[in-house]
């Protein structure tokens, strides 16, 4: 897939949501690349295009490889990875499909999907900095729970098992969980086990 295929098979208003963007519903935001205190961010399905029109930003109109660019100050290469899992966001109802129920889940893709919601959580990261984790560096993500019903607030670290071509996912809980037994999750070969911790100040951590 080259890159015009990529971006014919995104929306940039998807994107900006998924990259922690406010965005109302007439396409507009604060833009995160200046300070700004009335929205001065504009997305436009029809064009696939961001611009800010503050006159003390340069960030000017976007597309949506240029955002994320911008966004985390990635290089191109980076940016193409990140943006693969979601392609097929820029579908028309006339000819989106209904997908089939999967019953084995894609930790990998879900792992890329949750990497940005890290730095948007302060708790999370107020988390990591207490164990003298940087999470600006740290290959980990958060879910808040609107992605995945399990694993909820908690830290995610990717555990790849090159010998068996696996991709699996081990987290730390860093608030209360729900009161609940255990919660599993099926991968292709084994399950991952979250044990909810007794009081918010103990953290409990899942194992594979």
């Amino acid at each position: 897939m080259n890159i015009q295929e990529l971006k014919s098979k995104l929306d940039i208003v998807e994107i900006g949501r998924e990259l922690g963007l406010q965005i109302g519903k007439n396409g507009s935001c604060l833009c995160p690349f200046h300070k700004d205190k009335k929205p001065s961010l504009f997305f436009s399905k029809e064009k696939q295009l961001a611009t800010c029109f503050s006159g003390n930003c340069d960030a000017g109109s976007m597309d949506v490889i240029a955002l994320v660019q911008k966004f985390y100050s990635w290089e191109l290469p980076k940016v193409l990875e990140w943006l693969q899992p979601y392609a097929g966001m820029a579908q028309t109802p006339k000819t989106k499909t209904a997908a089939p129920i999967k019953s084995v889940i894609n930790y990998q893709q879900l792992f890329k999907k949750l990497q940005p919601k890290l730095g948007q959580s302060s708790k999370a990261r107020d988390y990591l900095t207490g164990r003298h984790l940087d999470y600006k560096t740290l290959e980990a993500a958060f879910n808040n729970g609107k992605d995945h019903p399990s694993l909820k607030y908690c830290v995610i670290f990717p555990l790849k098992i090159k010998a068996h071509r696996s991709y699996h996912c081990m987290a730390e809980a860093f608030t209360a969980m729900p009161k609940t037994n255990i919660t599993i999750l099926k991968t292709d070969r084994d399950y991952i086990r979250v044990i909810p911790e007794k009081t918010p100040k103990k953290s409990s951590l899942s194992k594979v």
